[in-house]
């Protein structure tokens, strides 16, 4: 190949100029699309683009990637004004008797209100994470069964790995055999 055909000519320059001012442009009204709704194929249809194409995006320019953060972040506060609101303020909802609408009830979401007291003030008002990773033998004549409903425990003791915990999840000292057939733990 001669070395002419490597050097770019004034029309291919123009081009990769044109093409790069699109992205620009692209990625521009993506991350406006991002911010203001949060859902990254919907940013890149707004910038008609394809998912893949914005990863590709954000795998090669770094700065382009930090504008992506900040903007899931703005989005992500938008969410949070709005889950105040409506748990502080409330939503006002129609009072409906007959068909007719009376007037209105301000509604509060007590779950939303706890969510943000648990974000907020985890080390008060979140709920305790069990922590447990629950590891069962595959192979041997031992045989665990356990029962979880909710976020309880099992009434029976349990094993994580070499340890044994009651149902409050202290380690439990001594040799424990397999359960008896009623779902219980024998000593």
């Amino acid at each position: 190949m001669p070395k002419a055909d490597l050097v770019p000519t004034a029309g291919q320059k123009g081009l990769e100029r044109a093409r790069s001012a699109a992205t620009a442009e692209a990625k521009v009204v993506f991350l406006k699309a991002l911010s203001d709704g949060g859902s990254i194929a919907g940013a890149a249809r707004a910038c008609d683009r394809a998912t893949r194409t914005v990863y590709d995006w954000r795998d090669r320019d770094q700065n382009f990637a930090e504008a992506w953060d900040e903007a899931l972040q703005r989005a992500v506060a938008v969410l949070e004004q709005e889950a105040w609101r409506r748990a502080v303020q409330g939503v006002p909802e129609p009072l409906v008797s007959g068909g007719k609408i009376l007037g209105t009830v301000q509604r509060y979401s007590d779950p939303l209100l706890k969510t943000l007291l648990a974000a907020h003030r985890p080390e008060k008002y979140a709920k305790p994470s069990s922590g447990i990773s629950v590891q069962l033998p595959t192979n041997g004549p031992t045989h665990w069964t356990f029962r979880f409903e909710g976020d309880t425990l099992p009434g029976a003791p349990f094993r994580n790995g070499d340890d044994l915990f009651d149902r409050d999840g202290n380690v439990i000292e001594g040799e424990f055999e397999p359960e008896d057939g009623d779902g219980e733990a024998r000593e």
